[in-house]
Parts: C-alpha cells; structure tokens; sequence
C-alpha cells in the first residue's frame, strides 16, 4: 500500500460545511495576509505531518495515525449530518448521551491534532524548563493514542453544551485550529467553542453559571454580530496561520491584524493576552 503523503489535520468532510455555491471556500493566512480561494482539499495539511517512523516500529503499524483519522471520519461525517438535520428542527431532545459524546470525541481530537497544538505543547514544555525539540511529534501522538483521551470525553460530556444558530448576518469563521478557548474573568469560567457550520456552533461550559440555559433543549439564536464576531476573534487569534470562510470577507480578521500585528508572527507566543 503506497504511503498517503497529503495529510489533514483538518477534516474535509467538515471544511466542507463552509464551501460556497460553487465549491469553493475562502482562506485568509494572517502571516502572509493574503487572502485566497480555494478548495477543502488544497488546505489544512502537511506531507507526512503524521508520520513518525520510532512510534510506527514500537507499533508495528506504518502511518498508524493516519489510517486512524481515515478510519473514523466516515463515521464523524454521517454523525455530523444527523447532528445538523438535528439543529435544523431546533429540537435537541432526540439527542442521547452517545451523541454528545461522538461530538466530543471529535472535538477533543480535533483540538489536539493540528500545527497548533504542536506549538502549544512546545510552548508549554519551554515555559516548564524542557527541551522537546524532538519529541514534540511524539508528544502530540501520545496524547491522541493514550487511553486519557476517553476519559477527558466523558469529562466533556458531563459539562454543560449550548447549540448557538447564527442568524446574524455574518458567518462564523473556521480555521486550521478550529476547537477555540475562553476565559470569562467576570463569570471566572472556560468556555470551549466550535463552529459545527458557518451557521451552527456549540460552546461547552466548564462551570454551571449558564446551567439552565444549557440544560433547555432548544438551539439558541445569536442575531447580534458582535456576539458572532466574538467567535470570529477567538478563531482569528488562536488559529495556527490560515482562517476560513463561506464568504470571501475577511475585513473583520484584517482589522485584528493591523491591531494586534504579533499575530503575523508565525513564532508568536501560543498564549496571547489580546
């Protein structure tokens, strides 16, 4: 079996959520700041950015990541269309806690297997005095194989889950590091956001302030665009270099650019304080 040399990191069934009528999607690289058309298929992968031949031997499975993610993704891809169709009847009482813990599967996986995570996992381990140098690829690995993933997935499903339905006149934003994090000092909780569609989101709240909002079985509406552009801040400032979009608008991204411009920086610190 040849070797599968193009890599994503992120799916294409789910950058397929954000193409146009014409297939395209629109990506915005906040290091070149250029802005280009193009298609799932043509962004957010690396040749061999899976590979790691010493964790491949002790295995015995050659490219055993990447055959994992193959695996599971046809079976995420028709868990994301029922999830959708879902939405769609504005009714979440069909979902189980099976659902809620696919959905977190993939979020949880998702946030830890992309260039991002990467430098954050470099970032975190300079800041505590080591040298990883070589081992981050091995470090990322580890946590995408090691058994605690299950256990951060059940945690996740015990939270409590919001489903926002934009219906403001922007899109959310998606990016090569699409699972964003924030902390609300006022309410002193962490939210965890993924945008599911540029119409559909779900947050995952690691306090019970919003217990009752949370627990309501409807999908929430978020008309005002600055709620929206909130998101769109977080997936601008925490992405790895490239934002994406069903509309060929990236005005609001350039904006936090000429404010922010460490955000060109392809070695900036992981952890802004923006």
């Amino acid at each position: 079996m040849s070797k599968v040399k193009k890599q994503h990191f992120v799916p294409q069934f789910y950058l397929k959520y954000f193409i146009d009528a014409r297939s395209n999607i629109y990506a915005f690289d906040i290091v070149e700041q250029k802005q280009f058309v193009t298609t799932p298929a043509n962004i957010a992968h690396d040749k061999l950015f899976y590979d790691n031949k010493p964790l491949e031997e002790f295995i015995g499975v050659e490219q055993i990541i990447e055959h994992a993610f193959a695996n599971t993704e046809a079976k995420a891809a028709e868990f994301f269309r029922k999830l959708i169709a879902t939405l769609d009847t504005n009714n979440l009482s069909s979902l189980i806690k099976d659902d809620y813990k696919e959905l977190a599967d993939f979020i949880t996986t998702q946030e830890r297997r992309t260039p991002e995570a990467r430098r954050q996992i470099a970032e975190i381990a300079k800041s505590a005095g080591q040298e990883l140098e070589n081992d981050i690829q091995f470090q990322q690995a580890y946590l995408l194989l090691h058994k605690d993933v299950l256990k951060v997935v059940e945690d996740w499903c015990d939270r409590y889950w919001i489903f926002w339905r934009n219906t403001s006149n922007l899109s959310f934003y998606t990016s090569d590091h699409p699972v964003v994090r924030y902390w609300h000092k006022d309410q002193n909780r962490e939210e965890l956001f993924f945008p599911i569609t540029p119409k559909y989101g779900v947050s995952i709240l690691f306090r019970d302030d919003l217990r009752q909002q949370a627990e309501n079985r409807n999908v929430y509406d978020l008309s005002d665009p600055k709620e929206v552009n909130h998101y769109n801040f977080l997936m601008t400032t925490q992405c790895n270099r490239q934002v994406y979009s069903v509309e060929n608008d990236f005005a609001y991204a350039m904006e936090l650019l000429k404010l922010n411009p460490v955000l060109t920086d392809p070695n900036r610190p992981r952890f802004l304080n923006i």
